[in-house]
């Protein structure tokens, strides 16, 4: 009788560990960040020794301008957690330090001989940031750049950190200018160095066009370039044309002592995608009631359903064909698509949950469209759910260019007239530059936690609301906010 094996253990990427580190930093960025206000650093950002080919890039710095750390130190200020789970005491401890405690901690014993002040602080910098290079079979290679203080000190204390791995898991290592890249292997380290001087991140054209354009690069920012992205992709999903659409996505996160922000912006070759130019998502969210506890709204909807469809048209193909996915709606449902999704976004589309919960939850739909239209629209899809035996209790109110799908007639009526959410402060600090938003989202969160009690916390306590929206600023870009308020 065969006795039983345990499966072999899967063999670790050797740079999992360093990539789940910068992961860290990036969310300390948003929670523990603020509390790091030691002045040191300097000298230059992790692009400069980075390849110039890369299709992406993340970067953190814990040494940003002197404005954005007493910025980031006054919000943090504000949670009672942040302390307490950094195991951060004054705002002079060292960060670098607390989250290599913490990485110690979950490393399962594998950092224990590991000592902060002895084998990492004499070497390590402020600044890391991980770039995934164009790689074989359509996987991308990653390759970290961490600063460093001393070469000697690095490699020695890099040799320590890594002493309990196979010798055929230590990753690639070399060094470049204030900087030590690490890799897959060797030959990969050695190439990136060789790339990274020849051809830096930095002067990458679309790169520095993206980056100048997003500005002020805040604690940690993000990068990608959507050609390379494309180009990496299986073919399942490259388009029949062979077009590769041009362009790049990049993102910051920021703080403000009232609020911490990330903002991102997106170029695309207009030639291969049309983004509408008007918004209409503000008009719908912001005259929804005072009352809103939290709402979605997305403005030109019937022109992004049609931009969708040309879309995914362009990359039909045996295994997805959407005008066969189409009949099958059409015959099973009664849906005619994409034209019924049309009509139910119209010109915009607001969702809203209202703070007050007597009678039940108030949830609205309101919908700046051909009312008729919709409210066929809206019975085909009650329908469907009735026949999958979920009855949805649903009141329809409209006047001759809006249709509002409500819980309840007392709400539904409320959401048809004109309220003055946009008018509060609340909502002002949370949505910025709502004119030309095609999507909008707010959270009032003394509202939300009223509504329910198991919510009721200390940190959501020093929370006002959040928010986030996007618009197209210029043919092919667009931006984007995602806001956090403090009170």
């Amino acid at each position: 009788m065969q006795q039983w094996q345990p499966e072999p253990q899967k063999r670790r990427n050797k740079l999992v560990p360093l990539i789940a580190a910068l992961a860290v930093f990036l969310v300390a960025g948003a929670g523990g960040a603020f509390a790091y206000s030691r002045i040191s650093g300097g000298g230059e950002q992790p692009e400069a020794v980075l390849p110039g080919n890369a299709i992406a890039y993340a970067r953190i710095d814990l040494d940003p301008g002197a404005g954005q750390k007493v910025a980031a130190l006054r919000f943090g200020m504000k949670f009672p957690s942040v302390k307490e789970k950094m195991g951060i005491t004054s705002d002079k401890d060292d960060l670098r330090q607390k989250l290599f405690e913490f990485i110690k901690k979950e490393s399962g014993g594998e950092l224990a001989d590991v000592d902060f002040k002895k084998d990492i602080d004499p070497w390590l910098g402020d600044r890391a940031g991980v770039v995934a290079l164009p790689g074989g079979d359509q996987k991308p290679e990653p390759v970290v750049a961490v600063q460093i203080k001393d070469e000697g000190k690095a490699k020695a204390g890099l040799d320590k950190l890594f002493a309990n791995e196979d010798a055929e898991d230590k990753p690639g290592m070399a060094f470049s200018g204030d900087y030590v890249l690490l890799a897959e292997d060797q030959a990969l380290a050695e190439k990136a160095v060789a790339d990274g001087k020849q051809n830096p991140l930095a002067k990458n054209s679309e790169f520095t066009k993206t980056m100048d354009e997003l500005g002020e690069p805040g604690f940690a920012s993000f990068w990608a370039d959507g050609k390379g992205i494309a180009a990496m992709a299986t073919k399942e999903l490259q388009r029949p044309d062979g077009k590769v659409p041009a362009g790049s996505f990049a993102a910051a996160l920021r703080f403000d002592d009232k609020f911490v922000e990330l903002k991102g912006i997106g170029r695309v070759d207009p030639s291969t995608a049309k983004l509408p130019m008007t918004g209409g998502a503000s008009a719908a969210v912001n005259t929804l009631p005072s009352t809103t506890a939290a709402a979605i709204g997305i403005g030109s909807g019937e022109s992004i359903i049609g931009e969708i469809w040309t879309q995914m048209q362009k990359v039909s193909s045996d295994k997805f064909n959407p005008t066969e996915m189409a009949k099958g709606f059409a015959e099973q449902y009664g849906l005619v698509l994409p034209d019924d999704l049309k009509v139910l976004f119209g010109k915009s589309l607001a969702v809203s949950l209202d703070k007050s919960t007597d009678g039940g939850p108030k949830v609205a739909a309101k919908i700046n469209t051909d009312p008729a239209k919709a409210a066929a629209v809206a019975d085909k899809l009650l329908g469907i759910a009735r026949s999958k035996g979920r009855e949805i209790p649903v009141v329809k109110v409209q006047d001759s260019d809006t249709l509002v799908l409500g819980t309840s007639q007392s709400y539904a009526d409320e959401v048809l007239k004109d309220g003055n959410l946009g008018d509060s402060e609340a909502f002002k600090q949370a949505v910025p530059n709502t004119d030309n938003a095609i999507m909008l989202a707010y959270v009032d969160f003394e509202a939300v936690s009223a509504m329910q009690s198991r919510l009721d916390n200390p940190d959501l306590k020093a929370l006002r609301s959040a928010g986030l929206v996007s618009q197209v600023t210029a043919d092919g870009k667009s931006d984007f906010t995602l806001r956090l308020v403090a009170k």
